[in-house]
């Protein structure tokens, strides 16, 4: 009997380390999609650059998202795109559409050449904005997709946090 009780104990200790190990090695417990610097202040005719990081990912193939700003503000100078160094030496494919109060970014790795999606942290890319008046504006993620090589979701997907930022232009100093 105490052999017996002694295994149940065993195999619930086992249970207990392994199920807690392989929670404290997902990359993925903190998925998260931010904007930095989160706050920034700027003169009407200056121009400020944010980066969109990514935070604990794992399985990333491809990207999609929508970067909203309030255009009465803001306008986007005609270079406003930048790869991050996320995608260091993979030439992904990438797609930036600026719309009216949005840009349309896409990226994705080229199964030609990578076969191997990324992990980890680091910048995907970065936008730049021009302010053109007055005010404060919000800088905002939508429409974020981020998919595995399959076309997936990547893992944790569903609980991804994202961050978003303002941006507050003001008058120029006389």
């Amino acid at each position: 009997m105490k052999k017996k009780q002694l295994l149940l104990i065993i195999s619930m200790i086992t249970c207990v380390v392994l199920f807690s190990c392989s929670k404290l090695e997902s990359p993925s417990e903190n998925l998260s999609v931010t904007i930095t610097p989160a706050e920034n202040i700027i003169s009407i005719g200056e121009s400020v650059q944010l980066f969109i990081n990514i935070i604990d990912v794992s399985d990333l193939f491809g990207i999609t998202a929508e970067i909203v700003f309030d255009p009465d503000i803001l306008e986007v100078p005609e270079e406003y795109f930048i790869i991050g160094s996320f995608w260091d030496d993979l030439q992904p494919i990438t797609l930036a559409k600026q719309e009216a109060d949005r840009l349309n970014i896409g990226i994705v790795l080229d199964n030609n050449l990578n076969d191997q999606p990324v992990n980890g942290s680091g910048v995907l890319f970065s936008v730049s904005f021009k302010g053109i008046a007055e005010g404060e504006a919000s800088i905002s993620i939508e429409n974020l997709t981020l998919v595995n090589k399959e076309g997936n979701p990547v893992e944790g997907f569903d609980i991804v946090i994202i961050k978003n930022a303002i941006i507050v232009v003001s008058s120029p100093a006389v």
